[in-house]
């Protein structure tokens, strides 16, 4: 089974875990609010999502030797359902009105209360509990894995560490809008505790975890998650202005969002124009196609691709001086170009 087969498989079993727990916690709930929360959750969830965090650690740990199928499989689950609780809230900070092609969380409430003046905060409030609900469903998973103790405080205490570092994240993040000035060191720290961190060496050390890895092989994985979630977010940086269109997902959406990317750090640092446009109220689309010229004018573009080509190179470097199993490294290096190649 190659790896694209494998990750495939691997997907199809974790939906169907995640469906299976929330049948499940339906039958548990004895009020028709609650169910109606609930419900919109399942929707949220098994609307789709290509379950990168929980597949990379089920892979990890069968790589790593992991032979309990089931444990592997409920912590993908956690990992997953954590996922979903960061994305509603995600959603209702950067004020979204879609998710994978379909309303998020806040509007499907929002259009519920049309009638109300106070719609809009009534599905903010009810989105936030949602995801609150998410955050806790995946402790419950989290708590109640099947493992010795040591290694249950490890695998928690890791959750946490991530998880915090990963909400700093998003406040500073959120915070540089309101900044003139900041740097590129800046930008990076915020992509390794949003990125790195969280959607990537977080899944790779619990699974190596859960497989009872040695020192070095965390230490290869952690160094590995750094440069691929830089590779990643830059990348998807550059895909949100350039690249596809796509049903439920449009172009521009960082710019009007006033997000600051580094690819609009480099093009600021090199055009006055560049600034003036972007310090508008408001952007128009003909503003952002405008910005979209200048970022390859400036080199901003150029700049970036040279730096995802840059942590490319790193990760591979990372993996040949590795003491990692030649099937880790074997599917460490598929899910590294597996990401390099995607288009969404």
């Amino acid at each position: 089974m190659n790896f694209k087969e494998n990750y495939s498989q691997k997907k199809k079993e974790l939906d169907k875990r995640l469906e299976k727990f929330l049948i499940q916690k339906e039958k548990t709930l004895m009020y028709s609010s609650e169910k109606e929360l609930h419900n919109e959750l399942c929707t949220f969830v098994l609307a789709g999502g290509k379950r990168v965090r929980g597949v990379l650690c089920s892979m990890c740990y069968n790589c790593l030797g992991g032979q309990n199928k089931e444990l592997a499989l409920n912590l993908s689950l956690s990992l997953e359902l954590l996922h979903a609780h960061f994305l509603i809230h995600d959603d209702i900070m950067d004020s979204a009105a879609l998710r994978r092609g379909k309303p998020t969380v806040h509007k499907v409430f929002e259009k519920k209360h049309n009638n109300s003046p106070r719609a809009s905060r009534i599905g903010e409030h009810l989105a936030l509990l949602i995801g609150d609900i998410a955050l806790s469903y995946s402790l419950e998973v989290l708590f109640s894995l099947d493992t010795q103790t040591k290694l249950s405080k490890k695998l928690s205490s890791l959750v946490n560490e991530i998880t915090t570092k990963t909400c700093f994240g998003q406040g500073i993040e959120y915070n540089l809008q309101f900044e003139k000035e900041n740097s590129e060191k800046e930008i990076l720290e915020i992509y390794y505790r949003k990125t790195a961190a969280y959607s990537f060496f977080l899944p790779l050390k619990l699974g190596a975890l859960l497989a009872d890895a040695d020192e070095n092989t965390l230490q290869s994985l952690e160094k590995f998650s750094y440069s691929l979630g830089l590779l990643f977010q830059i990348q998807d940086d550059l895909l949100d202005i350039f690249g596809k269109e796509k049903v439920g997902k449009t172009l521009f959406g960082d710019l009007y969002e006033k997000k600051r990317t580094l690819l609009l750090h480099y093009a600021l640092s090199q055009s006055k124009c560049v600034q003036e446009i972007f310090e508008k109220e408001e952007l128009s689309q003909t503003d952002c196609l405008e910005l979209q010229s200048l970022f390859v004018k400036t080199g901003a573009k150029q700049y970036c691709e040279n730096l995802i080509q840059k942590y490319y190179n790193e990760a591979q470097a990372t993996l040949e001086k590795s003491s990692l199993s030649k099937e880790t490294n074997s599917f460490l290096k598929n899910f590294l170009d597996f990401i390099k190649e995607r288009d969404k």
